[in-house]
């Protein structure tokens, strides 16, 4: 469906071939298939009398403070297709990229080792170096590598002017491999992101999550989350490199094709 939408955004003739070759209702049946498995999720639930206390249970029991109604079902399914897209597969992503940029450096295997071994899962969320290899990886393969934004009155910046109604494409994977602000930009280097005290330091040329007040609102979140998972995932497995290299899928998320490895438990 990705593939689909990219295409179709930026070849809008492509939509004239449709009559001919059914795409756009191939893809609507994938996503009424997609609505519908989240569906009968919701509705196993319902009718299930125990509590999950995860976010769908959130979402089913939530009210609205004015009226004390429960969301409608579709309005569940549209934040749960949020989650699915926004939270899930962007983060699996960064880490799929993550785990194939270490799995040949020794010494940064070493050290989140060392970190998993001597932190509990909580302490590692703050732990500067763990924090520092994911924005490193980040920076190299961001998940979100260029966005866009509309023009709403006639500006400029700089020597440039654009009118109103001027899709603007900040290109974020360019803007963290430029030589204008990063050192070795090729390579991939955490303690970049380290101070001398080897605390976590902010990059002025560093945007994973976006900037501004379009700035992603589950950033917290999404780093919560890889640290979570790479301290309970190297606490348990060992990982060697394959000599493989993902390939680039610049879709709306900056996908691998696949990531292999060689997993060993530890």
């Amino acid at each position: 469906m990705q593939d689909f939408v990219v295409k179709d955004m930026n070849h809008p003739f492509q939509g004239l071939t449709y009559i001919f070759t059914h795409q756009d209702k191939i893809n609507w049946r994938r996503r009424d298939r997609m609505r519908g498995i989240i569906r009968d999720i919701i509705i196993q639930r319902q009718q299930d009398t125990r509590t999950y206390n995860d976010l769908l249970d959130m979402l089913l029991n939530v009210r609205y403070e004015d009226t004390g109604e429960a969301m409608a079902e579709d309005q569940i399914i549209d934040e749960v297709l949020v989650l699915l897209l926004a939270g899930h597969e962007t983060t699996a992503n960064t880490l799929c990229w993550l785990l194939s940029q270490v799995a040949g450096e020794k010494e940064i295997l070493d050290k989140l080792r060392s970190i998993s071994e001597s932190t509990n899962i909580y302490d590692a969320m703050r732990n500067d170096y763990l924090n520092a290899v994911i924005n490193e990886s980040m920076r190299l393969r961001p998940a979100a590598f260029m966005t866009d934004r509309m023009a709403l009155s006639d500006d400029g910046h700089g020597q440039w002017t654009y009118p109103k109604g001027t899709a603007i494409i900040p290109f974020f994977y360019g803007v963290h491999r430029s030589t204008d602000h990063w050192e070795n930009p090729e390579e991939f280097l955490p303690e970049r992101f380290l101070d001398q005290a080897g605390k976590l330091k902010k990059m002025p040329a560093f945007f994973p999550f976006g900037a501004g007040p379009r700035l992603c609102i589950g950033n917290n979140f999404a780093m919560a989350e890889m640290c979570f998972f790479l301290h309970a995932f190297f606490r348990q497995f060992t990982i060697t490199s394959t000599g493989q290299t993902p390939i680039m899928l610049p879709l709306i998320t900056l996908r691998p094709d696949k990531v292999v490895l060689n997993l060993r438990r530890s």
